[in-house]
């Protein structure tokens, strides 16, 4: 598949979707940041679509610091990721109506969407081997996201018992 950079935007199934990518890296082989022509470009995208009351997924493998479990800081999704998370953080924090879609903690599928004035932040818990933060079991999870009007519904994936778990977790668009 020929993708038209290491960053870009799309439409699928009518919402649109933005993919970042790392396009700078630093000294520390396991940390990157963004570039400020990636960051404009996103902080441009975020506002069109607030000022057109349209919902903007974000798609970022890993997580800004400090919104899911395992990116608070000392976590395994804080250490390896932004070198300063806060750049992204600043343009991102000022559009609730984004969803920022990351991975990358190893930890249980969640979301947070307890406040109406930040995004809506998931984090897909989609690895190879995982744990749960409360309890600290291990497995393999991930989510389905379904798009409704008035809200989002995640439902979570046990890739080893072949199931469904859980109620699903609900975010309201208008919180």
């Amino acid at each position: 598949y020929n993708l038209p950079g290491l960053y870009y935007d799309t439409t699928v199934a009518g919402q649109h979707a933005v993919v970042l990518g790392p396009d700078k890296f630093c000294e520390d082989w396991v940390r990157f940041d963004m570039s400020d022509d990636q960051l404009s470009w996103l902080d441009n995208i975020l506002k069109n679509d607030a000022d057109a009351g349209v919902h903007t997924y974000v798609f970022c493998h890993e997580p800004i610091n400090n919104t899911v479990y395992g990116s608070e800081d000392g976590s395994w999704g804080s250490r390896n990721s932004f070198y300063d998370y806060r750049k992204i953080d600043d343009v991102v924090s000022r559009y609730p109506q984004a969803i920022f879609l990351s991975g990358h903690t190893h930890v249980y599928p969640g979301i947070k969407a307890d406040d109406a004035n930040r995004p809506i932040y998931v984090n897909d818990g989609s690895c190879a081997r995982s744990y749960k933060p409360q309890t600290n079991e291990r497995g393999s999870w991930g989510m389905q996201m379904t798009v409704f009007n008035d809200h989002l519904e995640f439902r979570i994936r046990d890739f080893e018992g072949h199931q469904w778990l859980d109620e699903p977790l609900i975010a309201l668009f208008d919180r």
